[in-house]
């Protein structure tokens, strides 16, 4: 054999040796990229599973088409529904990536209130369910007569918008918010 077949034959092997290293190395990274984006994907997908129904009756409440989902203007207590809402979003955006957990995290904040997600953060999967949100409820009034500071689950856009007109800029401002928040923005 000439010197010019055995460089190219010698230059082949590592080649093939070079790039059989590197897939080794990089094939579970990639795994773990694919496995991360479809966890993020699906998150999305919850998300906007959970926030569409809500979005399109905010809608149809600004379209004069939807009146039960007025709430009195004089009460001033929080729906366990909207911890429900709030707790089960939440739950759902731990799978986002960094920024888009953020976002959205400062989405519900707004929402529903930063003392309301502290809540959800607290009680976690328990808040999801609608019976047991409503002994959380029950439960941190109770401790407020007991401990005296401590805060109560607050009202946010989605509470205030809903105790206004159809037509009011709140409204409106919601439809937007949730559209958003749709979208993991």
């Amino acid at each position: 054999m000439s010197g010019g077949v055995l460089t190219v034959l010698a230059s082949a092997v590592s080649g093939a040796l070079a790039g059989g290293v590197v897939s080794w190395v990089a094939a579970p990274q990639l795994i773990g990229r694919q496995q991360r984006g479809a966890a993020r994907s699906e998150a999305r997908t919850q998300i906007r599973t959970l926030v569409s129904p809500v979005l399109t009756n905010v809608r149809q409440y600004s379209k004069h088409a939807r009146g039960s989902m007025a709430r009195d203007p004089e009460e001033s207590q929080i729906h366990a529904d909207d911890l429900v809402l709030c707790a089960s979003v939440l739950s759902n955006s731990a799978n986002l990536g960094r920024v888009r957990r953020w976002a959205v995290q400062r989405r519900l904040r707004r929402l529903f209130g930063a003392n309301t997600v502290d809540l959800c953060e607290t009680h976690g999967d328990d808040a999801m369910n609608p019976k047991a949100s409503i002994g959380i409820l029950i439960n941190r009034q109770y401790m407020a007569k007991q401990h005296a500071g401590l805060e109560q689950p607050d009202t946010g856009q989605f509470d205030r918008a809903l105790r206004c007109d159809p037509d009011s800029p709140e409204v409106a401002a919601l439809e937007r918010s949730l559209g958003r928040l749709v979208n993991c923005y």
